[in-house]
């Protein structure tokens, strides 16, 4: 199984050049760097965790880059979320920290 990095487009305009403008201890909001339309991030449990022997090579720490996007987790609000490439029963998220499956979401999109 493979893990990347959480990748985020604009629900305005599809640019990929996102900023992270806030804190984990705040919230999620990202700005889009070509519309400066800001919009919050989240995770959903799907119910489940990833299983044991599927694990590998899926980190347990989040960015490292403040400004990278990053979500935080529903369960333990860990912001080591990653992507599973292909999905995995329902989920197309997993976090490093609980092994929860997740769903991501974007919500509260604003046009600055």
């Amino acid at each position: 199984m493979r893990f990347a990095p959480l990748t985020l487009a604009c629900p305005t305009c599809g640019s990929r050049s996102i900023t992270y403008s806030c804190e984990p201890k705040c919230c999620f909001n990202h700005v889009c760097n070509e519309c400066q339309v800001s919009f919050l991030v989240k995770t959903e449990k799907v119910g489940g965790e990833l299983p044991e022997g599927d694990r590998a090579g899926l980190p347990d720490e989040g960015p490292q880059d403040s400004l990278a996007p990053c979500v935080g987790c529903e369960r333990c609000e860990s912001i080591a979320v990653y992507a599973i490439e292909g999905g995995f029963a329902g989920a197309t998220h997993v976090c490093g920290g609980c092994f929860a499956l997740l769903r991501f979401g974007i919500e509260d999109v604003v046009r600055n």
